[in-house]
């Protein structure tokens, strides 16, 4: 796992001071090795920072050369300019064993390493752009081909490893992480308010977008070439999961066949050569997948965050978990005052508007686990696969009701008196289910997923920030454009192509990377999305028993009843009590400052109601935390607040 940078720069601006700068800023993430490459012209630069957990030799280093007409890998910075491609490249090939077989067996590859790094440079020599075809893994690499005088660069397929660029006027420069792109003279922060109007909505920026006006991030599943001849830039997407082809299996075999898929997966994901961990909530996809990967490895190290409100505490079950399976299991208590002082660092390390709370305990336990570990596998995907989330059941609901509820409009209205009365958040819900039951499943979808939905967001933004807006159609809307799935469907391929991607993932690889840690996840392996894509709903989601049907059941003999079929707690935080508490005075100090970028985006009057409202009990904290992050981002990046 690491960091790579590098690109392209008309006017010859490249230098190794630029490097090391690019390198310095992104140093947590490969804190082990490091090293680049410069063109003789100061015009190509590519480079990585590394963090040692295959291949722990000095062949590993990167940027990775080869020598065609000599079959000949090179790693020394000095010799690259004799290799005819170059490759800087961040994550993990699971299948990199079988693909250089392949690779040696049909064109007589040597390898002279142990290295995925190698094997991927020599499938893109071997098949060029097709080698994303072949990969199964979590990725981003450039590759400067001398060949074409191209730079190409892709992404995995579900956004687990970071890419992102800037482009304008004869530069191109990409990084894992915006750090090293910000500080480069030519560019100019500024806020982009395409990328805040939906963060408002959505906790977090949607892909390509990142909140800042001129830098994109390559979406997930998507390639990108640079013409260095031309200046040109292509990006086009390389792969889709599909939901169309359903199997024919019944609900035993496909359990079976789901079951070799998720072993394999973790066997690949204990390859290392340092020893693997496992992140434990409590939770049903974690702890299955320390139940399935205690099979392989004895003695697995687990962590698990634990809080002193009962209401987030998952300990108890862990710890059972972990006593079944003999893990040796480390348990890190944190307090609500605890996490406040964290809320500067987060802003600093996640760089883009991003408000997800429970990234602040997820940043502490990587924290904890790296000093005893340098991987650790995660339950990531399984609410995804595997219909794990509530929302899913108001889909499958809306879709049954909505002919027979007549004037679902006047209900809404009704219950919405309802709650400006007496707030609750199940009055919230239920008037945002019958207001939205006309509405597609993806429009409905993004009124279900939300901080700030439509309906109150268009009276809390201000005029001058409305008129700065090119488009409003919402980015669930834009992320399904041209995909194929259908009904219930449409919402798990939604959440594929975007909540998990640009959210959940963002969390986990910035909160381990920022620690030096890599996280892997069996459940997001391509051979378990792709055949969870072909499973009916009902094998999904059952009557009786909730979502993750087929996968709980797979685990019943591994885990016990209780911890199964419990109701769903997520990895919260005591928002609101701190909006009440420990973060009143600095949360409205620092939103409602005069020239703040949440006075500019939004209604002064407005602000100050929720406020007032969350003060009476309203709780408002998710939206006003929403605000302050976004207002604190604004800040930490110097982000121009003239554009508006």
């Amino acid at each position: 796992m690491c960091g790579i940078f590098g690109g392209y720069d008309v006017s010859w601006s490249l230098s190794h001071d630029r490097a090391e700068a690019m390198a310095c800023a992104l140093s947590h993430r490969g804190p082990d090795d490091r090293g680049h490459f410069l063109s003789s012209d100061g015009c190509v630069l590519m480079g990585q920072t590394r963090l040692s957990i295959l291949e722990l030799s000095p062949r590993w280093h990167q940027p990775m050369g080869y020598v065609a007409s000599e079959d000949r890998a090179i790693v020394t910075d000095s010799e690259l300019s004799d290799a005819d491609i170059i490759l800087v490249f961040n994550g993990e090939i699971y299948n990199f064993v079988s693909l250089r077989e392949e690779l040696s067996r049909e064109y007589g590859y040597r390898f002279f390493s142990g290295s995925d790094t190698e094997v991927l440079l020599k499938a893109y020599h071997a098949y060029g752009r097709s080698c994303l075809d072949r990969l199964n893994g979590m990725f981003a690499f450039a590759i400067y081909d001398r060949r074409e005088n191209i730079i190409f660069a892709a992404r995995d397929r579900l956004w687990k490893k970071p890419f992102k660029f800037f482009y304008r006027d004869g530069l191109f420069l990409f990084a894992s992480e915006l750090k090293a792109l910000l500080d480069h003279p030519g560019f100019d922060p500024a806020a982009d308010p395409e990328a805040i109007y939906d963060f408002l909505t959505l906790q977090y920026v949607p892909a390509p977008r990142t909140g800042f006006l001129g830098i994109e991030k390559l979406s997930a599943a998507h390639c990108l070439t640079y013409d260095i001849r031309t200046g040109e830039l292509a990006i086009e997407r390389y792969w889709s999961l599909s939901y169309t082809q359903k199997t024919s299996l019944d609900f035993a075999h496909a359990q079976r066949e789901l079951a070799d898929r998720i072993r394999s997966a973790i066997k690949s994901r204990l390859v290392a050569d340092v020893e693997v961990g496992a992140f434990l909530s409590g939770g049903v996809d974690s702890a299955g997948i320390v139940a399935l990967a205690s099979e392989y490895v004895s003695e697995l190290q687990t962590f698990t965050i634990r809080f002193h409100e009962a209401e987030f505490d998952e300990g108890l079950f862990a710890r059972r978990v972990a006593g079944r399976y003999g893990t040796r299991h480390r348990e890190f208590f944190v307090a609500s005052g605890d996490m406040p002082p964290l809320i500067d660092c987060i802003v600093e390390q996640y760089e883009e508007p991003y408000a997800d709370p429970s990234a602040l305990p997820s940043f502490i336990l990587a924290q904890k686990a790296s000093q005893y570990v340098k991987v650790a596998l995660n339950g990531d995907g399984g609410d995804e696969n595997f219909a794990g989330y509530d929302k899913y059941r108001r889909h499958a609901i809306a879709d049954r009701i909505a002919r027979f509820v007549p004037f679902p409009q006047t209900f809404a209205r009704a219950v919405l008196a309802a709650y400006r009365w007496r707030p609750a958040l199940t009055l919230y819900k239920l008037h945002i289910f019958l207001r939205t039951l006309g509405l597609s499943a993806v429009e409905r979808h993004y009124y279900y997923t939300h901080y700030f939905e439509p309906f109150s967001k268009h009276a809390l933004l201000s005029d001058e920030f409305c008129a700065r807006l090119t488009s409003q159609k919402n980015a669930f809307v834009r992320a399904t454009e041209g995909h194929d799935a259908r009904g219930i469907d449409e919402i798990f391929s939604l959440d594929i192509r975007t909540y998990l991607p640009d959210d959940l993932l963002v969390k986990v690889d910035i909160a381990t990377m920022s620690h030096g840690l890599e996280g892997r996840s069996p459940l997001l392996d391509r051979e378990v999305v792709e055949f969870a894509a072909t499973l009916p709903y009902e094998y999904k989601y059952h009557a009786d028993s909730g979502g993750k049907y087929i996968w709980k059941t797979l685990l019943a003999p591994y885990l016990p009843h209780d911890l199964l079929y419990r109701k769903k707690t997520g990895f919260g935080i005591p928002i609101d009590a701190w909006l009440w508490w420990e973060l009143r005075e600095f949360s409205r100090d620092s939103i409602l400052e005069s020239g703040s970028l949440a006075v500019q985006v939004c209604r002064r009057d407005e602000l100050e109601r929720l406020f007032r409202e969350h003060d009476r009990g309203a709780r408002h904290g998710k939206k006003l935390w929403l605000l302050l992050m976004l207002n604190l981002w604004a800040k930490r990046y110097g982000v121009s607040l003239s554009y508006f």
